[in-house]
C-alpha cells in the first residue's frame, strides 16, 4: 500500500477542512472551516480550484452537500445556510442565524432537506431552502445546553434520524453525552431512541427504514464506537472495532461503509460492520468528514489535509488545496525534464518529468510557486 503525502512546513496556521461532498458525476467539493473557503475538483480529487467564500461570508463553514453538479448547500456558524445553483461559482444566503452552528446538512431532493444543529435544534426545509424552519426539540428529554446535533440521515420525506454529542476539545469531559432521535413526520416531532452515558455520537447513516449505523466515541479514552440497528433504531448492537480512535463521520453504500475520526482513522467494512479493517492514511489529525461516490471513488477532509482515493481507500492521496503560493508562471511545453527543480504534482509527489498539461508546484527557498503547463 502506498500513501503519498507532501507536508508544507511553512504553513502559518492550521487549516481545518471540515466538510466534503461528491456529486453523482464525481465532482468533489470541500469547505474549509476558519477561512470560509470552498474548493472544487472536476477530476475526482487530482486537481482543485478555489471557489472563494460563499456570498463573501466570514462565518465558519462546517459542512457542504451537493445534490447534483449544480445544486449545493453549505452549513455554517450561527445557523447560516448558503446555496448555489451553478456548482459553487456563486452563492447566496438562505438562512441567517438562529443556532450557534449548523453542523451537517442533508438534502433528500430539490425540496426536502434537514440540518443537524446546535442547542437541540434541527433546521428543515420543504422548498429547497427558500425557507428554513427551526425545530427546537423539547426539554426533557433534549436539554439545549447539552444536546448539539452533529449527524442527520433521512430515507424519505418523513423518516429520519439525528445524533448528538460533544466534541472533547474544549468539552468538560463528563463522559458520554450521546443522543439518538428519530422522526416519522418529516422532523416536526422527535422521539428519543437512546441516551448514552459512555459515548458521544457524531454521525449516522441509514440505508433503509430498518438498517443504519451511528458512529462516535468516548471523550476520555478516545475509544471509537459504532452502533448498528436492523429495526429502525429500537435496538442497537455495538460492533467490534479492532483499532482506531474516536469517530466523527461515516458513509455507507449498502453493506459497504467507511468511518473516519481522530488521528487519521479510517475504518472500512464490506459486510455491514460485522468486520472492520483500518485503512492507512499516515495523517495525524482528525478526519471530520468522509464521502464516497461508489466503491472506488471517495474523499475525506480533516485538520490540515484533504484526502482522495480511487480504489476504495486501499490508497489515500493528499489533495493539493489551500496552498499559500507566491505567484504563477506558465510554461508552454507538452512534456520535458524538470532539470533538478523541486516540482510536485497535485498529489504532492515529486516528479522528474512533465507528463500532461495541468497545475504543478515548485518549492524554492521555502516558498511555493504554481506552474501552469499549457501544452
Amino acid at each position: 500500500m502506498n500513501v503519498f503525502l507532501f507536508y508544507l512546513t511553512f504553513f502559518t496556521q492550521e487549516r481545518v477542512y471540515h466538510g466534503c461532498a461528491i456529486s453523482p458525476s464525481g465532482y468533489i467539493w470541500i469547505c474549509e472551516k476558519e477561512s470560509s473557503q470552498v474548493y472544487a475538483s472536476w477530476d475526482t480529487g487530482r486537481t482543485w480550484i478555489n471557489q472563494g467564500r460563499p456570498n463573501m461570508t466570514e462565518r465558519w463553514l462546517y459542512d457542504i452537500f451537493f445534490l447534483n453538479d449544480t445544486l449545493g448547500w453549505v452549513a455554517a456558524e450561527g445557523g447560516f445556510v448558503f446555496h448555489t445553483t451553478d456548482g459553487g461559482f456563486s452563492w447566496f444566503t438562505q438562512n441567517q442565524g438562529g443556532t450557534k452552528f449548523a453542523q451537517r446538512v442533508f438534502m433528500l431532493n430539490e425540496r426536502f432537506g434537514w440540518i443537524a444543529s446546535g442547542e437541540a435544534i434541527v433546521l428543515r426545509t420543504t422548498d429547497g431552502g427558500e425557507s428554513w424552519e427551526q425545530v427546537i426539540l423539547p426539554n426533557p428529554p433534549f436539554p439545549s445546553d447539552t444536546v448539539d446535533f452533529y449527524g442527520v440521515s433521512f430515507i424519505d420525506s418523513l423518516t429520519g434520524w439525528v445524533v448528538a454529542g460533544r466534541y472533547p476539545v474544549g468539552d468538560t469531559f463528563i463522559k458520554g453525552q450521546g443522543y439518538i432521535a428519530k422522526t416519522t413526520d418529516g422532523g416536526e416531532n422527535w422521539t428519543l431512541l437512546r441516551r448514552d452515558t459512555i459515548y458521544d455520537f457524531f454521525d449516522c447513516h441509514f440505508i433503509n427504514a430498518n438498517e443504519g449505523w451511528v458512529v462516535g466515541g468516548n471523550d476520555r479514552t478516545f475509544e471509537p464506537c459504532i452502533l448498528h440497528t436492523t429495526d429502525g433504531g429500537l435496538s442497537w448492537e455495538e460492533q467490534r472495532v479492532p483499532s482506531g480512535y474516536y469517530l466523527r463521520a461515516c458513509h455507507f453504500l449498502g453493506e459497504e461503509g467507511w468511518a473516519s475520526g481522530m488521528f487519521g482513522t479510517i475504518l472500512h467494512t464490506t459486510d455491514g460492520g460485522e468486520t472492520w479493517t483500518l485503512q492507512r492514511t499516515d495523517v495525524p489529525g482528525t478526519i471530520f468528514d468522509i464521502e464516497f461516490l461508489n466503491s472506488e471513488i471517495g474523499v475525506a477532509s480533516g485538520t490540515d489535509f484533504a484526502l482522495y482515493t480511487t480504489d476504495g481507500g486501499r490508497n489515500w492521496f493528499a489533495a493539493r488545496l489551500g496552498i499559500k503560493d507566491y505567484g504563477t508562471e506558465q510554461e508552454n511545453k507538452r512534456y520535458g525534464e524538470t532539470k533538478g527543480r523541486k516540482i510536485y504534482d497535485a498529489c504532492g509527489r515529486r516528479i522528474e518529468r512533465w507528463q500532461v498539461k495541468g497545475i504543478y508546484f515548485q518549492e524554492e527557498g521555502g516558498k511555493i510557486k504554481k506552474i501552469l503547463i499549457c501544452q
